[in-house]
C-alpha cells in the first residue's frame, strides 16, 4: 500500500475470493483474492496517474450505490462480505 497509494495499513486479513468473468467476448477468467485491512497512517497519494484517475475514501454504503465498479468489487459486494 505504501508503494501504490502512499499509506500504511494494519490488521491484514484474508477475505473471500471471487470468480470474475469480464465479458463473454473477453475470453478470460480471473479469480480475485480479496484482502481486508485497517488504515494505519499516511496521506493517500496518486502514485500512478497513468493507471488510476483518483483515490478517495468512501463508506461501504456509498460504494454499494456506485455504478460502473470494477467487476471484482461488484462480485465482492454480491458475496455479502462487505
Amino acid at each position: 500500500m505504501a508503494e501504490e497509494v502512499g499509506i500504511k495499513i494494519r490488521d491484514i486479513r484474508l477475505g473471500p475470493y471471487t470468480n470474475d468473468l469480464p465479458s463473454a467476448n473477453f475470453n478470460k477468467h480471473y479469480i480475485t483474492l480479496h484482502v481486508f485491512a485497517e488504515y494505519d497512517e499516511g496521506e493517500v497519494t496518486l502514485c500512478e496517474p497513468d493507471k488510476c484517475e483518483e483515490w478517495k475514501w468512501v463508506s461501504i454504503e456509498e460504494l454499494k450505490k456506485t455504478h460502473n465498479l470494477f467487476q471484482p468489487i461488484q462480485n465482492l459486494i454480491a458475496t455479502g462480505a462487505i
